[in-house]
């Protein structure tokens, strides 16, 4: 069951054999946004995820702010957060990215590649991952100075973007599937959505929107410019989004059948996980497949 929260988790969950005198080989995985925070634990011993801590912030904040914050979280949950780990992995969800073919990519010109989607700002720093499924290159920005404070922390970090776990996740769970599957995830005020055939990624974008109006207007215009069917094609909903919210309500009014996805079945799960929606955090557990 989720954990009685002695902090203001939204959710924290933490299998009791975390505190159990037996030496486990763990790994981290966290994600960050502008207005969240999340982490979680895998016992690599048993392949099994063994604590979930989840900060959801009011609104979006800046990079000062936010670092003070997070720096906040880890001291209050020192004993899961700390830098001890064997391995840890860091995705910034929600920040400007672009996705390019390995033959297109030249790591000499990462600024001019990105900026012809999206300007950089003076504070930003270019990184990219690769795309082990479809040959490409996930191009990102995040800020310099919240780069630097993770990966001053944590002495042995990975860093990815979130919509790299998010897209090789999908492809890897999707791999033998025949036709097309249309997925979103929903974080915060922005999504993604992504549109594949079996192992082949056809469509990535990320929106930001302000009102489930907005949210709407970006989901319809993809349907209609990749000529999808809203009474046909199964839409797959992945993220923050709750079952009886008003934004589910309107997407079922455009969408016939809509379904959440399920946890990555390549790992198990403590029974806490059972009390918290199995279409959550689908991009952090799949940061396991990026390390």
């Amino acid at each position: 069951m989720i954990s009685e929260k002695k902090s203001d988790a939204w959710i924290s969950v933490i299998d009791e054999s975390i505190h159990a005198d037996v030496a486990r080989s763990m790994n981290l995985f966290l994600q960050c946004g502008t207005d969240f925070f999340t982490a979680a634990v895998l016992d690599t011993d048993r392949n099994k995820y063994v604590a979930l801590l989840d900060y959801r912030f009011p609104y979006p904040m800046d990079t000062r702010d936010l670092r003070e914050r997070i720096l906040d979280i880890i001291e209050q949950n020192k004993t899961l957060l700390d830098n001890r780990y064997e391995s840890v992995s860091l995705s910034f969800c929600g920040f400007k990215n672009t996705l390019l073919p390995d033959a297109f990519f030249n790591a000499d010109k990462m600024e001019l590649l990105f900026s012809t989607n999206h300007p950089l700002a003076d504070d930003e720093t270019l990184l990219f991952d690769n795309l082990r499924r479809i040959s490409g290159k996930n191009l990102y920005a995040v800020p310099e100075k919240l780069y630097h404070f993770f990966t001053s922390y944590y002495s042995n970090l990975s860093v990815f973007h979130g919509a790299t776990s998010f897209i090789e996740g999908l492809l890897t769970q999707h791999k033998n599937t025949t036709g097309k599957v249309v997925t979103i995830n929903v974080q915060g005020r922005n999504f993604e959505m992504v549109v594949n055939s079996g192992g082949d990624l056809e469509y990535y974008n990320r929106f930001n929107y302000q009102t489930a109006e907005d949210f709407m207007y970006y989901l319809v215009f993809v349907y209609e410019q990749l000529e999808l069917n809203p009474e046909t094609d199964t839409l797959m909903i992945a993220g923050t989004i709750e079952k009886n919210s008003t934004l589910l309500a309107l997407i079922r009014k455009y969408i016939r059948n809509t379904q959440f996805v399920q946890r990555p079945s390549f790992c198990f799960y403590s029974y806490g996980f059972d009390d918290v929606a199995s279409h959550y955090h689908f991009s952090l557990y799949n940061q396991y497949l990026c390390v």
